[in-house]
């Protein structure tokens, strides 16, 4: 997805997209089936992307809108690897 320039709705697409691709993985994806659920378009994921996206428009064009902390809601995961973590890199 080679853009120009970073915006709003290029974040959007890119959350989506990434996700759709997390939640096909083996090792990565029932990490969020687990938490959000297999359906993408419900409303646990509804509200997740909303804060996805307010966070990366924040850390990428400076917009603001997100004011939380990303660590708390990863706290309860479960178990998490080195292997899990490079995995999700690789995906991003």
């Amino acid at each position: 997805m080679p853009y120009d320039t970073v915006t709003r709705e290029n974040i959007d697409i890119m959350v989506h997209e990434f996700y759709a691709r997390i939640l096909k993985d083996e090792m990565v994806g029932p990490y969020f089936t687990k938490s959000l659920g297999a359906d993408i378009n419900s409303p646990k994921w509804f509200e997740h992307f909303s804060t996805l996206i307010s966070f990366w428009v924040l850390m990428m064009i400076g917009a603001p809108g997100y004011g939380g902390n990303p660590f708390p809601p990863h706290a309860f995961l479960g178990q998490l690897y080195p292997e899990t973590f490079e995995r999700w890199l690789e995906l991003f």
